[in-house]
């Protein structure tokens, strides 16, 4: 706790404005960080040299490292002979690939960068070439259109939201619920939801809107290079709070995202803009599980894009 209170004074030295734990931190190291922050007196930005008195010498980390490499591939060795579950070999390959030339906390990679805000690090779109997509992606976005393509996901994995949230769906919502928006019976629908709640279009009152190409989204296998390429072809994705959200972001292709009240750190407490992604649009919950009272407002706006 005495070390995780000493990184959130560190942290405000350098300008963060949130400062948390991952994984690993209890309620003590908490309650630690937030004395810290009550008793908080501004102080000196750190440099690289009073980071390296904090958290050791650069090369003392890289001793360590390598040490637990050299333990790891060790045990990999072994692996066989021990008979490691599928859960236990992931852990040790794990392990066995730690091998780094200098360590460092995360939360103080910007002051060694000198890198004040995300908007100063701009991130070039994520491009995939034509001859690496599938031949029915290309056409996606070859194809004559009557209609704006329009992709939709709607929920998240089940099980992060189990270790985060209690598993309590705060996240994620049924298909039911764009069936509010009736702006889009005007557009071509496809859906980039996997898992079983794919499933929910065919008893949607939209799924007379999904595209023919939507049985290949649907069959297996599932990958994101699959998911990015067909998105390079689509106008619009509607989705919310999961990694097709920073996908689309990525691509630089127009993405509406659908937060929940109080969502991830990445977006913020609010405002329509992303720090990370210009092309993406936050769309906020107004009060927590209501998701319907969001659609209204989404309904006019896509009415409005679709003139």
């Amino acid at each position: 706790p005495e070390i995780m209170a000493r990184y959130t004074e560190m942290a405000l030295d350098a300008g963060a404005r949130i400062v948390g734990g991952c994984c690993g931190t209890s309620p003590t190291h908490l309650a630690a960080m937030r004395a810290a922050m009550d008793n908080y007196t501004p102080g000196t930005a750190p440099d690289c040299e009073s980071i390296e008195r904090e958290l050791g010498e650069l090369d003392a980390r890289r001793r360590r490292l390598d040490t637990q490499a050299s333990e790891a591939r060790a045990e990999r060795e072994g692996i066989e002979e021990a008979g490691l579950t599928s859960d236990e070999l992931i852990e040790a390959e794990a392990r066995a690939a730690i091998h780094a030339e200098h360590g460092i906390a995360e939360l103080l990679l910007p002051v060694v960068l000198q890198v004040g805000s995300a908007r100063e690090v701009p991130m070039p779109p994520l491009v995939i070439p034509a001859e690496q997509m599938p031949p029915w992606c290309r056409e996606l976005r070859a194809g004559p259109r009557r209609r704006p393509l329009v992709a939709l996901n709607w929920q998240g994995g089940k099980e992060a939201e189990n270790i985060y949230a209690g598993g309590i769906r705060e996240r994620s919502f049924p298909v039911r619920e764009l069936e509010a928006l009736a702006a889009l019976r005007h557009c071509d629908l496809i859906s980039v939801q996997v898992g079983p709640a794919a499933e929910q279009i065919w008893s949607s009152s939209l799924a007379d809107r999904f595209i023919a190409a939507q049985r290949r989204v649907d069959a297996p296998p599932h990958t994101f290079h699959k998911t990015a390429s067909l998105l390079l072809g689509v106008d619009l994705l509607i989705t919310n709070d999961t990694s097709v959200a920073h996908l689309g972001g990525c691509l630089g292709v127009p993405t509406w995202v659908l937060l929940k009240t109080h969502p991830s750190w990445h977006w913020g407490d609010a405002g329509e803009q992303s720090i990370w992604y210009d092309s993406l649009r936050c769309w906020r919950q107004p009060k927590p599980f209501d998701w319907s009272s969001l659609m209204k407002p989404l309904d006019q706006a896509l009415g409005a894009w679709l003139r």
